[in-house]
């Protein structure tokens, strides 16, 4: 069965905190993780709008990595922090290797 508990790269693998948000819960692993000045920049547009995963796969060539874009960039609303003209980081290859 597939799920994200499953997925050894995935955000829920090691615990988390639980926040109360406006209008639902909001759970994530909360790391540190320092941004660089070799970060790269993207642009949110088409099929990237709301959507880390097709964001994790045109940068890194991989959708599992959507928990990174979301944590690098604290995301807690896709609809409002991954909209279309929005711009945000993400650490370079090398960095996450």
């Amino acid at each position: 069965m597939a799920s994200s508990m499953n997925n050894p790269i995935g955000r829920y693998v090691k615990g988390g905190t639980t926040e109360v948000l406006p209008n639902r819960l909001g759970w994530w692993e909360r790391t540190i993780m320092p941004h660089q000045d070799d970060d790269i920049k993207v642009i949110i547009s088409g099929n990237m709008v709301a959507n880390p995963a097709e964001i994790a796969y045109q940068v890194y060539g991989d959708p599992n990595y959507a928990w990174l874009v979301r944590q690098y960039n604290t995301v807690l609303d896709e609809d409002v922090d991954l909209a279309a003209g929005v711009t945000i980081v993400l650490p370079t290859q090398d960095r996450i290797t």
